[in-house]
């Protein structure tokens, strides 16, 4: 799970590299990637940018809270609920 601002400014990889290290990820060990967009505005650079990561992953889920204060709250309820599933393998890196 990610939380971000969509703004690209550390990475060393090229966004296609990620994507295809995500969908090998993916391939390889079901790989969810599930991401909390904080004030990233739907059209923008970093809302298509964050979108893709997560549709590189089969059940990739990209949850907007671009809003802040209710929709954050609204967003952490939908990965909270996503946690809660019997289903879901949570790991750390």
């Amino acid at each position: 799970m990610a939380l971000t601002d969509g703004e690209d400014n550390r990475s060393q990889i090229s966004q296609q590299d990620m994507i295809q290290q995500l969908k090998r990820a993916n391939a390889e060990a079901g790989i969810q990637l599930v991401t909390v967009g904080l004030a990233i505005h739907q059209g923008t650079q970093a809302h298509t940018e964050t979108k893709s990561l997560c549709e590189a992953t089969a059940e990739g889920v990209y949850i907007d809270a671009s809003g802040a204060g209710r929709e954050l709250d609204e967003a952490f309820a939908k990965v909270a609920d996503m946690l809660a599933e019997p289903a879901l393998v949570v790991e750390t890196f």
